[in-house]
Parts: C-alpha cells; structure tokens; sequence
C-alpha cells in the first residue's frame, strides 16, 4: 500500500466516524432534546464501536446519560437463563 492509499483510508475512516458522530448527535436531540456540551465533545471523540454502540442505546435508554454511561448491554431473560445454565454444568 502506498503512503497515498494509507492516507485516504484514513481519511476515509475519519469521515465515516464524523459521519456516525453527526448521525448520533441527531438522534440524542430528537429523542432528547439539546445535547449538553460534554455529551458532544465525548461523541465527537469516540471511535467507531462506541459510536455503533450509543446509537443502538440512543432507543432504549430513558437519557442521553444513560446512552453514553450505561453498562454493557443487557441481556434478556432467555439469554440469562441460557448462562446460568451453562454455568451450572447444563448443556448448550
């Protein structure tokens, strides 16, 4: 790969990312209202997985706090039974 190709990849990704941020910036002040100014600068910064991650919050949590602070994603029932049940030695 040469050095041109490596850079517009990466701009490329950068744009992708900006893109993403932008996208979630919307949806945090549809569903929200104004996004406070901290909320922003962690948005504009985040890489791409935490991006994907807060958009798919963005329609299940009850604040834009919740959206960027939550835990790990829950799990449903039938999942958590399915662990416990591993857990305990059941099978599949």
């Amino acid at each position: 790969m040469t050095i041109l190709e490596e850079l517009e990849q990466r701009g490329a990704r950068r744009a992708k990312r900006e893109g993403e941020a932008r996208a979630l910036l919307r949806q945090l002040a549809a569903r929200f209202g104004s996004v406070p100014a901290a909320a922003r600068a962690r948005i504009v910064e985040a890489d791409e997985a935490t991006l994907a991650r807060w958009s798919i919050r963005v329609l299940s949590e009850p604040s834009i706090d919740a959206v960027l602070d939550g835990a790990a994603p829950r799990r449903t029932k039938k999942a958590g039974a399915a662990s416990r049940h591993a857990r305990a030695g059941g099978a599949g």
